[in-house]
């Protein structure tokens, strides 16, 4: 099996099983991932005064997280956003306008993480590092489009599933059970219930041990800024 061939039969194994680790070149931060760290993310926002609700949340508890914005929700939320840098948030790219990054021409691919990241410096002053295609949903031409853009993909090892109507305790639930050491949770910052949830998340990692870290220090910047596929488990976003 050549080194094409055995990545995409990984991708087919994650997506298929739900919980497999892709490591595509470098990986997590050795140090970081030996310890009980999880990374929250949230997908799809800015959500105006349900991400400010979230917000509160995290601060409340002393917890910082990963965000991954979609342009055309930024373009309407831009205090927001800067109020979710201020915190110390990691900031990522998730497409301009949400589509099907798979269904693209390669190039218009790119251009949905170009013009997401130009919006992201524009408001905040930052350049972001990460980008994850909506719904999970890739192929080799999604991955060389965030390269070419100069991005990490990042994925997921834990999927909350909290887009599918689940109750709070049952997102909190199966959130608390899954993570393992150098985690990253998929989450949505615009459901209600996973507002409703993040309280207990919280509780139940910390009381197993757990640290919360951002994607900045779980995937820190190499020296050569080298994009590549990070971490995936599951799919939907």
């Amino acid at each position: 099996m050549n080194e094409r061939t055995g990545r995409f039969a990984l991708a087919s194994l994650a997506a298929f099983f739900g919980a497999v680790l892709i490591l595509l070149g470098a990986g997590a931060c050795e140090a970081v991932r030996r310890e009980k760290t999880v990374a929250l993310t949230f997908d799809d926002g800015p959500h105006g005064e349900k991400t400010l609700e979230l917000l509160k949340v995290l601060s409340d508890d002393r917890v910082k997280a990963s965000f991954f914005v979609v342009g055309k929700q930024v373009a309407f939320n831009r205090q927001v956003l800067r109020r979710i840098r201020d915190m110390g948030h990691t900031i990522a790219n998730h497409s301009y306008t949400h589509p099907n990054l798979t269904e693209l021409s390669p190039a218009a691919a790119r251009d949905e993480y170009a013009a997401c990241s130009e919006l992201i410096r524009d408001v905040t002053g930052q350049t972001p590092r990460f980008c994850r295609p909506p719904g999970g949903r890739t192929n080799a031409a999604v991955e060389r489009a965030g390269r070419e853009a100069g991005l990490q993909t990042v994925y997921w090892t834990v999927n909350s599933r909290d887009y599918t109507d689940l109750p709070p305790e049952e997102i909190a639930r199966k959130v608390a059970g899954l993570v393992r050491p150098g985690g990253v949770v998929l989450l949505h910052g615009g459901v209600t219930a996973t507002i409703e949830a993040l309280p207990a998340i919280i509780r139940d990692l910390r009381k197993k041990g757990y640290r919360f870290v951002t994607l900045d220090e779980l995937f820190p910047a190499p020296e050569s800024h080298k994009a590549g596929i990070r971490r995936r488990g599951g799919s939907d976003s």
